[in-house]
C-alpha cells in the first residue's frame, strides 16, 4: 500500500518536472526574443541572444515579464525535481 502511494507521488512529482521544464524553456526562449528596444549592449548578448535572460536591463518590458515567469518556472523545475528524488529514495527504502 505504502509503496504504491510512493510510486503514484514519484510519477507525478517526474510529470511535473518534466511540464516545468518546457513551460520554464518556453518563457526564457520568449524572453530572450524580447531584447530592449535600443538593442544588446553587452558583448555576451551580441555572440549569443539567448543570453539576454541573464540581464534584465537587456529585456524591454514584456521580456521582463518572460523572465520572471522563467524564473518562477525553474524554481517549480527545482522543487519537484526535489520531490521526485525525496520520493524515489523513499520508495527504494520502503519494504
Amino acid at each position: 500500500m505504502v509503496r504504491n502511494l510512493l510510486a503514484i507521488g514519484t510519477v507525478i512529482a517526474f510529470f511535473a518536472t518534466i511540464a516545468s521544464a518546457a513551460a520554464g524553456s518556453y518563457f526564457g526562449i520568449r524572453a530572450a526574443l524580447n531584447v530592449a528596444p535600443d538593442g544588446p549592449r553587452r558583448w555576451i548578448v551580441k555572440v549569443w541572444r539567448l543570453n539576454a535572460i541573464l540581464f534584465p536591463d537587456e529585456l524591454s518590458a514584456s521580456g521582463q515579464q518572460y523572465r520572471l515567469r522563467y524564473l518562477r518556472a525553474l524554481i517549480a523545475v527545482l522543487c519537484s525535481g526535489a520531490a521526485m528524488a525525496a520520493f524515489a529514495i523513499a520508495l527504494s527504502k520502503a519494504s
